[in-house]
């Protein structure tokens, strides 16, 4: 488990629990690297859509679909970025119970939360009921 500065846990109030806003925190932690990307002088200058995102785990992995989102509404954006997913701890994977609304609250296209929605349980293991997540 991770502990800030402060004392605060990062990911869930104990190892193995995500607090019950993981899913609509990570999915904004996204929005904003790209806006950072975009618009921050990040070390005296914009990174602009010249860049390659490494995108560390389930945390960052909404990035690339945010980027795709935004491509094909505007195909002049994010042009020359590239993308990579580095996955080091394949335990926590991310896996959130489905939400009605979620495309309209990401601001992308249904299909984009279609794409990644699949029927399998929360936790990892057999016998654990499989829902859409």
């Amino acid at each position: 488990l991770v502990t800030g500065v402060t004392g605060s846990k990062l990911y869930g109030p104990e190892w193995g629990k995500d607090f019950a806003d993981n899913q609509s925190r990570f999915a904004y932690f996204c929005k904003a690297a790209l806006v950072a990307i975009s618009d921050l002088p990040l070390g005296g200058s914009v990174y602009g859509d010249s860049c390659t995102v490494v995108c560390n785990d389930w945390h960052s992995g909404l990035v690339p679909m945010f980027m795709h989102a935004d491509k094909s509404a505007n195909p002049g954006k994010w042009a020359n970025t590239r993308t990579a997913l580095l996955c080091h701890n394949a335990v926590f994977q991310g896996r959130f119970e489905r939400e009605e609304g979620l495309a309209e609250v990401w601001g992308v296209p249904q299909h984009y939360v279609d794409s990644i929605t699949f029927k399998m349980p929360l936790r990892v293991g057999r016998f654990n009921e499989k829902v859409n997540c």
